[in-house]
């Protein structure tokens, strides 16, 4: 097995669970992967459009995996306006990127040497991507798993927080599950979908119901 069959198959067994065995060994089925955080977040400045490489662990750990599959897509929130700018000029599709040596859009009509990431950038609504990540996401649901409320009295669940959770964490993953359906609709359903972390727990259900073909496993990047 040569080395980017190695890190194909050690990023499945990592990253699926309950069905390991049976993906390990399916290796050539397409993936759809989602995370709020993106490989790569694109930049507009007086010298032009730039792209700088996704930081932080997860997608560190990931871009290993996504860049030696043949068929796959990573979906991911526009994290700048030149993210959603790109977005909205490829009409919502994905954009292909090459990491090496430096993020670059990949020029259709040239050859490209290393391999490259196919990445759809999801414009969410500025109201409700707060309600979503700094009202439900990061201090509710990431301070509960890893334990850090004094549970007795810990955390506060207000009028407020159930307002954050109806009109911006549910919207937010229905936009989400919406961007992933498609992708997997456009792979003929029998695909391998990957869902990272605390952000998007609603999202397995709801592409359950419309991808009934689809594998999916959702990792949590959490020490419990």
């Amino acid at each position: 097995m040569d080395g980017a069959s190695c890190a194909i198959q050690a990023g499945i067994i990592a990253l699926i669970s309950g069905n390991s065995i049976y993906v390990a060994t399916q290796t050539d089925l397409p993936v759809v992967l989602l995370s709020h955080r993106g490989p790569a977040r694109f930049q507009r400045s007086a010298s032009g459009l730039t792209i700088k490489r996704g930081a932080g662990g997860l997608v560190t750990a990931l871009m290993g995996l996504a860049e030696h599959l043949d068929d796959a897509v990573w979906v991911c929130a526009a994290a700048t306006p030149a993210d959603a700018a790109v977005a909205t000029e490829h009409e919502g599709h994905s954009v292909e990127i090459a990491f090496d040596p430096q993020p670059q859009l990949v020029d259709p009509d040239e050859d490209t040497l290393g391999p490259t990431i196919n990445v759809r950038y999801v414009e969410v609504d500025p109201g409700q991507h707060e309600a979503f990540y700094t009202q439900i996401a990061n201090p509710l649901l990431w301070f509960v798993q890893h334990g850090l409320y004094g549970l007795a009295t810990e955390p506060n669940i207000t009028e407020e927080t159930h307002r954050a959770f109806d009109e911006g964490y549910v919207p937010v993953n229905e936009q989400f599950a919406a961007a992933v359906v498609d992708e997997v609709e456009a792979r003929g359903g029998h695909v391998v979908v990957l869902l990272q972390d605390y952000h998007f727990y609603l999202v397995g259900d709801l592409v359950r119901q419309r991808c009934p073909d689809a594998i999916i496993s959702h990792f949590v990047h959490i020490p419990w």
